[in-house]
Protein backbone atom coordinates (compact mmCIF):
# COMPACT_ATOMS: atom_id res chain seq x y z
CA UNK A 1 0.00 0.00 0.00
CA UNK A 2 1.04 3.67 -0.65
CA UNK A 3 3.03 5.03 2.72
CA UNK A 4 0.94 7.40 4.78
CA UNK A 5 2.52 11.13 5.34
CA UNK A 6 -0.72 13.14 7.17
CA UNK A 7 -0.95 16.62 6.21
CA UNK A 8 -3.27 17.24 9.22
CA UNK A 9 -2.95 20.49 11.38
CA UNK A 10 -6.28 20.69 13.45
CA UNK A 11 -8.34 18.84 15.78
CA UNK A 12 -11.34 17.48 13.71
CA UNK A 13 -9.30 17.26 10.30
CA UNK A 14 -9.92 14.61 8.26
CA UNK A 15 -7.91 13.22 5.01
CA UNK A 16 -9.12 10.49 2.81
CA UNK A 17 -7.50 8.52 0.12
CA UNK A 18 -7.98 6.18 -2.48
CA UNK A 19 -6.82 4.86 -5.32
CA UNK A 20 -6.57 2.38 -8.13
CA UNK A 21 -3.29 0.84 -9.12
CA UNK A 22 -2.51 -0.58 -12.57
CA UNK A 23 -2.71 -4.02 -12.09
CA UNK A 24 -6.39 -3.56 -10.51
CA UNK A 25 -5.68 -3.38 -6.63
CA UNK A 26 -7.75 -0.77 -4.80
CA UNK A 27 -5.92 1.16 -1.89
CA UNK A 28 -8.00 3.46 0.46
CA UNK A 29 -6.77 5.08 3.84
CA UNK A 30 -8.31 7.35 5.90
CA UNK A 31 -6.54 9.59 8.89
CA UNK A 32 -8.51 11.51 11.49
CA UNK A 33 -7.63 14.16 14.46
CA UNK A 34 -10.58 13.03 17.45
CA UNK A 35 -8.46 15.30 19.79
CA UNK A 36 -5.65 18.16 19.33
CA UNK A 37 -2.60 16.28 18.45
CA UNK A 38 -4.25 12.87 18.62
CA UNK A 39 -4.45 10.46 15.23
CA UNK A 40 -6.27 7.35 14.14
CA UNK A 41 -5.35 5.74 10.79
CA UNK A 42 -7.17 3.11 8.69
CA UNK A 43 -6.13 1.48 5.56
CA UNK A 44 -7.32 -1.50 3.37
CA UNK A 45 -6.43 -3.02 -0.17
CA UNK A 46 -8.34 -5.56 -2.23
CA UNK A 47 -7.51 -7.07 -5.41
CA UNK A 48 -9.97 -9.40 -6.26
CA UNK A 49 -9.23 -12.79 -8.14
CA UNK A 50 -8.88 -12.17 -12.15
CA UNK A 51 -8.17 -14.82 -14.70
CA UNK A 52 -8.99 -18.37 -14.15
CA UNK A 53 -5.53 -20.27 -14.40
CA UNK A 54 -2.92 -17.24 -13.60
CA UNK A 55 -4.59 -14.71 -11.54
CA UNK A 56 -2.88 -12.73 -7.87
CA UNK A 57 -5.68 -11.74 -5.27
CA UNK A 58 -4.85 -9.34 -2.23
CA UNK A 59 -6.31 -8.66 0.61
CA UNK A 60 -4.70 -6.09 3.33
CA UNK A 61 -5.65 -4.06 6.39
CA UNK A 62 -3.97 -1.70 8.68
CA UNK A 63 -4.37 0.45 11.67
CA UNK A 64 -2.70 3.21 13.41
CA UNK A 65 -2.33 5.89 16.27
CA UNK A 66 0.15 8.76 16.14
CA UNK A 67 0.76 12.58 16.70
CA UNK A 68 1.45 15.63 15.08
CA UNK A 69 2.98 18.87 15.93
CA UNK A 70 3.02 21.98 13.78
CA UNK A 71 6.17 24.07 14.01
CA UNK A 72 4.72 27.30 12.64
CA UNK A 73 2.60 28.09 9.87
CA UNK A 74 4.22 25.90 7.28
CA UNK A 75 5.83 23.06 9.09
CA UNK A 76 4.57 19.92 11.23
CA UNK A 77 6.18 16.76 12.45
CA UNK A 78 3.62 13.91 12.36
CA UNK A 79 4.76 9.99 13.35
CA UNK A 80 2.46 6.85 13.02
CA UNK A 81 2.25 3.29 14.55
CA UNK A 82 0.56 0.43 13.89
CA UNK A 83 -0.03 -2.87 12.76
CA UNK A 84 -1.82 -4.49 10.05
CA UNK A 85 -2.60 -8.54 8.27
CA UNK A 86 -1.70 -9.07 4.81
CA UNK A 87 -3.21 -11.99 2.48
CA UNK A 88 -2.28 -12.99 -1.12
CA UNK A 89 -3.35 -15.90 -3.03
CA UNK A 90 -1.63 -16.50 -6.38
CA UNK A 91 -1.33 -18.30 -9.44
CA UNK A 92 1.42 -18.53 -12.48
CA UNK A 93 2.85 -20.89 -14.81
CA UNK A 94 6.15 -21.72 -14.31
CA UNK A 95 9.11 -20.29 -16.45
CA UNK A 96 10.02 -22.10 -19.68
CA UNK A 97 13.67 -22.19 -20.73
CA UNK A 98 14.07 -22.31 -24.20
CA UNK A 99 10.97 -23.37 -25.34
CA UNK A 100 11.38 -26.65 -23.82
CA UNK A 101 8.07 -27.84 -21.26
CA UNK A 102 6.49 -30.43 -19.68
CA UNK A 103 3.74 -31.70 -18.68
CA UNK A 104 4.22 -30.09 -15.14
CA UNK A 105 5.64 -26.81 -16.90
CA UNK A 106 2.11 -26.08 -18.14
CA UNK A 107 -0.07 -26.56 -14.65
CA UNK A 108 -0.49 -23.69 -12.66
CA UNK A 109 1.36 -23.26 -9.21
CA UNK A 110 -0.42 -21.63 -6.75
CA UNK A 111 1.36 -19.42 -3.97
CA UNK A 112 -0.55 -18.92 -1.05
CA UNK A 113 0.72 -16.55 2.10
CA UNK A 114 -0.60 -14.45 5.10
CA UNK A 115 1.15 -12.54 7.63
CA UNK A 116 1.07 -10.04 9.95
CA UNK A 117 2.55 -6.39 10.07
CA UNK A 118 3.92 -4.87 13.85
Amino acid sequence: MQPTVSTIRAQGETELVASLQPKGRLEASVVHSPLPHLLVSAAGSFRPKLGDSTYAATRQWEAGVGTYWNLGPHWSVTALAGGGHAYVDKSFKPFQLGGYSSPSNTRAATVNCSGRLA
